[in-house]
């Protein structure tokens, strides 16, 4: 009993550490999704069919490590840590941010996105999307157990290849928002690039701005 009473207060004594655990874990960015990284961008300069100019700049860049404790009856058991590569860029009010972030299956790697109003999270494993925000409206994705309407209608996809400005880019992803309320300027459509960064956006008034520093 004495044996069994110190194990438990060497358990709890350890416990107390915020980086202990009896089975620590880590999960990587697979190369695929680290590539949406825009890489070496500190600025991504737009020009819209309107004769509008916007620079969107490099806010915040970071990579690291973000750790999930799993606690049962009071004892960690397991602490996993996530890679996670997270930027911001900002421009004139308007707020373009991506999250790459590692998980084990059956989740796989997710790709979050924040353009203005909206935020998506992409997955990159099963190639859908995962969970929508727009305003504060959520959507979910049918397919994903337990999830409840109102269920995701926006549409997302990678593309093999898109031209813009006379250039041919691969693996280019192309979202459509269709839920929600979308108003005249919003954001209603937009594309991205590994390694570049956004190329494309239009807002549901028509107006469309392309990159020009590619």
């Amino acid at each position: 009993m004495k044996k069994i009473l110190l194990v438990i207060i060497v358990i709890f004594n350890l416990s107390c550490r915020e980086e202990f655990a009896l089975k620590k874990e880590e999960f990587l960015l697979n190369p695929e999704t680290k590539s949406w990284k825009a890489d070496k961008v500190t600025e991504m300069n737009f020009i819209g069919n309107n004769g509008e100019k916007i620079t969107f700049k490099l806010e915040y860049e970071k990579e690291e490590f973000t750790p999930q404790k799993t606690t049962i009856a009071g004892v960690p058991t397991t602490i996993s840590n996530y890679e996670q590569i997270t930027q911001s860029f900002l421009a004139l009010g308007n707020r373009f941010s991506i999250i790459l972030t590692g998980y084990n299956e059956p989740f796989g790697n997710h790709i979050n996105i924040g353009f203005n109003n909206i935020l998506l999270v992409y997955n990159t494993t099963r190639f859908e999307l995962f969970s929508l925000y727009i305003d504060n409206a959520n959507f979910s994705n049918a397919n994903t157990p337990g999830s409840r309407p109102p269920f995701i209608t926006s549409t997302a996809k990678i593309l093999s290849d898109y031209q813009i400005n006379n250039k041919i880019l691969p693996k280019v992803f192309l979202f459509e928002l269709k839920d929600g309320t979308i108003k005249d300027t919003d954001i209603q459509m937009f594309a991205m690039a590994p390694k570049v960064g956004l190329i494309y956006f239009k807002t549901k008034n028509g107006t469309e701005f392309f990159r020009e520093n590619l």
